[in-house]
């Protein structure tokens, strides 16, 4: 791996902007994160970074013989004034991984698609369209997830400031049973 390729990568977990974002790719590189899902895209960029990062880890350590990372996105798209489907696509299909896109409303989207898109390393929901609290994205969220997998969060604060939070299995499973009891009422 070329000295420039390590300083690209230590540049985007360090000091890639908007600082938020280096969480997300810290952890997706030290956990070798290999099937990632986000819902809520907010643009390519982000994913683009992303697939980045793991790409050059990857060859850092010598991993390329390992099958290719799997991407998976859903988002409006067009629908929500983002980018358009085949944009981000050929955007993110560029840097050599599996990429699937799933188009429409983020919680009708993961209902119909949760079963086959099965268990997921990292987990990102971007608060793009306000649906985090929807007790039924939680009821479809566990099945993503195994217990190795990782759970990143998008919160916003007063303003357009962001930041991301690790969510651990206990509070996965508090959400949870939120959802199984509205879902029971």
């Amino acid at each position: 791996m070329s000295i420039a390729s390590r300083i690209k990568l230590f540049h985007l977990l360090h000091f890639s902007q908007p600082s938020s974002e280096r969480l997300i790719y810290q952890i997706a590189c030290e956990n070798r994160c290999r099937r990632i899902l986000e819902i809520g895209l907010d643009g390519a960029r982000r994913a683009q970074r992303l697939l980045q990062a793991i790409a050059r880890k990857r060859q850092l350590e010598r991993l390329d013989n390992l099958p290719p990372v799997e991407y998976l996105g859903i988002d409006l798209f067009e629908a929500g004034n983002g980018a358009s489907l085949k944009e981000v696509y050929r955007l993110l299909r560029s840097g050599g991984a599996q990429v699937r896109l799933l188009p429409g409303e983020p919680l009708a989207t993961l209902a119909r698609w949760s079963n086959e898109i099965g268990p997921v390393d990292l987990l990102l929901l971007s608060n793009s369209g306000g649906w985090q609290q929807s007790p039924r994205l939680w009821y479809f969220v566990p099945r993503l997830m195994t217990e190795s997998s990782i759970l990143l969060v998008e919160h916003r604060d007063s303003g357009e400031k962001t930041h991301w939070e690790r969510l651990g299995q206990l509070q996965l499973d508090r959400l949870k049973k939120t959802a199984d009891l509205r879902r029971a009422a």
